[in-house]
């Protein structure tokens, strides 16, 4: 019982990290034109602009993360407190939202998952996570 106390402190711990201050996201007012970006490098994907994100990366050991590598993805995904517009229609306004895993980063601000380009908007932080946690909280 007491192990599994102490797990669950760990987590709520590490989970409440707000991290180290990363410097990308766009300005608010350029959303629109960082959605067309979107739009111009594949127009079938939808976007979702959102502000107070984190960008989560698993710490996990080379091995796994050269199975993500190989799938074109990496062990990283976006948590966003405050959804801007998605639109896919998929979350309201002001809602939260955890992407899935990144594809490719470009123009400092487009997260691009399988799905969906996640647009960042304003400032943001990096932190590194148990890929148990992430599994945890979603």
């Amino acid at each position: 019982m007491i192990k599994d106390m102490e797990a669950m402190e760990s987590m709520i711990e590490e989970f409440s990290n707000p991290g180290e201050k990363f410097d990308a996201g766009c300005d608010e007012n350029n959303i629109e034109r960082y959605m067309s970006i979107c739009r111009s490098i594949n127009s079938r994907k939808q976007v979702c602009a959102v502000k107070r994100w984190q960008w989560w990366d698993f710490d996990i050991e080379e091995e796994p993360a050269d199975i993500y590598h190989k799938t074109g993805r990496y062990p990283c995904l976006i948590n966003a407190d405050h959804v801007i517009v998605d639109q896919a229609g998929r979350f309201m306004a002001e809602e939260w939202v955890r992407s899935s895993l990144l594809m490719n980063f470009s123009h400092n601000c487009i997260f691009e998952t399988s799905n969906t380009f996640y647009l960042l908007v304003g400032g943001g932080t990096r932190k590194t996570i148990s890929l148990e946690l992430a599994n945890a909280i979603f």
